[in-house]
């Protein structure tokens, strides 16, 4: 993938940079277990979700590498770059 769409492109600046501990809240208890997050963003929520304890093990797919991101941080289990439409990921 070289250039975002145009659904990617017209986010506010700051959209993929932010945990989104809303999200987290309806997943209830889940300290100990595992999140894959599929459309991924920055990953900042899978950050979040890791570094506060609610996960034990995360992982991420998005579509792009989107600038000013958490994709790559070390407090990430797994993250990838996919389009699940062309092909699976293998986790």
């Amino acid at each position: 993938m070289t250039s975002p769409s145009p659904f990617y492109q017209h986010k506010p600046e700051d959209y993929y940079r932010h945990a989104r501990t809303d999200i987290l809240a309806f997943l209830g208890d889940i300290e100990g277990q595992s999140i894959l997050e599929l459309g991924a963003g920055g990953g900042f929520t899978l950050a979040y979700a890791k570094t506060v304890g609610r996960a034990a093990y995360v992982a991420g797919v998005e579509l792009f590498d989107l600038p000013h991101n958490a994709q790559r941080e070390a407090v990430l289990d797994e993250f990838h770059w996919a389009d699940l439409n062309q092909a699976p990921v293998a986790l």
